[in-house]
């Protein structure tokens, strides 16, 4: 008779644990608990819309936030008031409100607001016509690079 040792892995295949290990799982349920108990303690409620963040008891710190990106809007030209077209309907915007936890315990967190158009509500070729992405993919990148080095050029 054969030892269990001596069978090759796919007659043994049937005898090894598949799942997770019991230590994960428990280890992922009590995580999550102390995640939840920790949201609840701390009252970390990010609001989900403008009336919300002005009636929570953090008012002024995300009034702030939100002062803070209209002032980078306008300092980077975001955009420029014109008139509305005829037949044309405004693109809406929301606030979505982040609070970002410090580095240390001791650092206090940081409250960010962004504004957002409600890009979704367009239709195309009624509200508008191109779509464009300033995006540049790492490949693209690299093979830019390559070319620079094989070249023995300079870059600026």
């Amino acid at each position: 008779m054969q030892l269990e040792e001596d069978l090759p892995i796919a007659q043994r295949k049937s005898k090894r644990n598949c799942g997770p290990p019991k230590r994960l799982i428990d280890e992922c349920n009590l995580t999550h608990y102390a995640l939840s108990c920790a949201e609840q303690v701390e009252n970390s409620h990010e609001p989900t819309t403008y009336v919300e963040a002005i009636d929570c008891a953090d008012k002024e710190k995300w009034i702030s936030a939100m002062h803070e990106e209209m002032q980078s809007l306008e300092k980077n030209h975001t955009w420029d008031v014109v008139p509305l077209p005829k037949k044309k309907k405004t693109v809406r915007c929301k606030w979505i409100f982040k609070r970002k936890e410090g580095l240390s315990p001791s650092e206090p967190p940081r409250y960010k607001a962004r504004l957002v158009a409600k890009g979704y509500s367009q239709i195309p070729g009624v509200d508008y016509n191109d779509v464009f992405s300033p995006m540049v993919k790492h490949s693209s990148i690299r093979t830019f690079f390559s070319i620079v080095a094989a070249h023995d050029l300079e870059l600026e």
